[in-house]
């Protein structure tokens, strides 16, 4: 009887596992946009007025010819949450917020290269009330002037 029991002990013992893992904290990318780029802003120059962006509270969706759309808020987000080493959004997401300028700088990690890290600069400028300018546009229409809807 004694010998089984101290089979089960060491069973028991070696079939227990230790959690290494930490409990990593899942972080929430959130945006701040201005109160005057909120809204939805197309380009006359590029598409037929499904090139552009949308901007509220908390996050900011750039609109690609077609129906395609990125949600800057949910990749972020996803991306930071792929970093071991990032405890912060400020780690990962940077904003510039004044009265007439506006930019979002995002680090992005690529898992199938672990090596290389990617940086995005998404900066408009208020023109009017109606009107920005989104100056890192990926187009050749340089500045890209976009219109409130």
């Amino acid at each position: 009887m004694k010998k089984l029991l101290l089979f089960v002990g060491i069973i028991t013992l070696l079939s227990c596992s230790s959690n290494e893992e930490e409990t990593k904290t899942k972080l929430e990318v959130i945006l701040n946009p201005p109160a005057w780029i909120n809204g939805t802003w197309y380009s006359e120059s590029i598409g037929n007025n499904d090139y552009g962006w949308i901007f509220t509270d908390g996050n900011a969706i750039r609109m690609n010819q077609g129906s395609e759309q990125v949600n800057i808020k949910e990749s972020t987000t996803s991306s930071l949450n792929g970093r071991d080493y990032l405890n912060q959004q400020s780690d990962f997401v940077k904003e510039i917020i004044l009265d007439n300028r506006y930019s979002i700088e995002i680090e992005y990690h690529d898992p199938a290269r672990p090596s290389i890290d990617h940086e995005v600069l998404y900066e408009f400028i208020k023109i009017s009330d109606t009107e920005i300018e989104w100056t890192t546009a990926p187009t050749s229409v340089k500045p890209l002037i976009m219109k409130k809807q």
